[in-house]
């Protein structure tokens, strides 16, 4: 086979294996620890395996290395492979944890905003941080204390932020990001600093009237850095979520097996896989 055939043969798979036009790839951490792979549009979703650490609770993407980050109740943080399902340690809390549900990566402080079972609100700072972020040692946590402004009785069991891509270092300073969270009502809410200290995202407005039903059992929330379109799964269903207006779309039949989290990589990290092939073959043709 030329060397044109086999990059236009590499093209091509990379082609097929992308999501179709206007769906988003998604990464679910299944009830079973599986690792998935589907995409809203509707794909059969693609069991890649077993993830080899128990008791991971909630996955993201930190768009600064490209890693799929699992946290667990203690949060201990593990890198995920994609490809296999394979977990290694790479966060250990400074100070003991329990009862951590959810978190999320601050794009623009390199932070883990991390939400607890009893309404706790923490930042945990990760093992790798790009300038220019604060630096600190990877642990770290701050406690911002608890979030107010939802209604009583309603927890954070998800939460994301808008604008998850990585400038890198050509970025002046950290760029905007909003924090939202889907409360256990089934509502979205927005957060702002409030008389809290900068960067603390404890209060909580509602945006919307939401589902009109409460959300039991394992909830996932992520959002799209390629269009801030926001993503939540409720075991077995999958719903877009309008950060404007608050209100749910119902995507019919899109998950195949139950999901405790889901995780929206950022579209760059998607590429890098198929550059990375093609750049091989051109080194390879010299």
């Amino acid at each position: 086979m030329t060397y044109s055939k086999i990059r236009l043969t590499v093209a091509a798979a990379c082609l097929a294996a992308a999501p179709l036009a206007g769906a988003a790839t998604i990464y679910g951490l299944g009830t079973d620890n599986h690792l998935y792979r589907f995409d809203s549009g509707g794909t059969a979703a693609v069991d890649i395996g077993l993830i080899s650490q128990a008791g991971i609770v909630d996955i993201d993407f930190h768009a600064a290395n490209g890693t799929l980050y699992g946290i667990t109740s203690t949060g201990h943080s593990y890198g995920i492979s994609t490809t296999t399902g394979a977990a290694t340690l790479l966060v250990t809390p400074g100070s003991a944890l329990t009862g951590v549900q959810d978190f999320d990566f601050n794009p623009g402080a390199d932070r883990m905003r991390l939400s607890l079972v009893n309404g706790g609100n923490l930042r945990l700072i990760p093992d790798f941080i790009t300038a220019p972020s604060p630096a600190g040692v990877a642990g770290g946590m701050v406690n911002d204390g608890f979030y107010s402004g939802a209604p009583g009785g309603v927890v954070v069991v998800g939460n994301a932020y808008t604008n998850a891509f990585d400038t890198g270092a050509s970025s002046p300073a950290p760029h905007a990001t909003t924090l939202y969270s889907i409360g256990s009502d089934g509502v979205l809410y927005s957060h702002s600093n409030g008389a809290g200290p900068a960067g603390s995202f404890g209060v909580m407005t509602a945006v919307g009237s939401g589902l009109g039903f409460g959300l039991t059992g394992n909830v996932g929330f992520d959002i799209s850095s390629d269009n801030n379109i926001g993503y939540v799964s409720n075991g077995n269903n999958l719903y877009t979520v309008n950060l404007a207006t608050g209100g749910f779309t119902d995507l019919d039949g899109v998950i195949g097996a139950p999901l405790a989290s889901i995780a929206v990589p950022e579209p760059s990290t998607m590429a890098l896989g198929g550059l990375a092939g093609l750049a091989l073959l051109r080194r390879r043709r010299r």
